[in-house]
């Protein structure tokens, strides 16, 4: 809960409504906040029972973070 009270304070800090939120997440812990976005994903290497709930981008190994990004509309493709 301390992470989505942190996300959240920092959106609106920024004046980002929650919708447009994107977290990425791999394991359990990540849950709550992937669950909070308007946008979770898991890396591929996440632990398997989050990914039928949310969209997998590549490992964290292989530029997870652009790739979410890309697909977000965050960076110009």
């Amino acid at each position: 809960m301390a992470a989505i009270r942190a996300a959240s304070w920092l959106a609106s800090t920024l004046g980002i409504k929650q919708v447009d939120v994107n977290c990425v997440g791999n394991d359990y812990n990540d849950q709550d906040l992937l669950e909070w976005s308007g946008r979770g994903d898991v890396v591929a290497n996440a632990v398997h029972d989050l990914k039928p709930y949310f969209k997998t981008v590549s490992s964290n190994n292989h530029f997870w973070v652009s790739q979410a990004a890309l697909e977000s509309d965050l960076l110009p493709g």
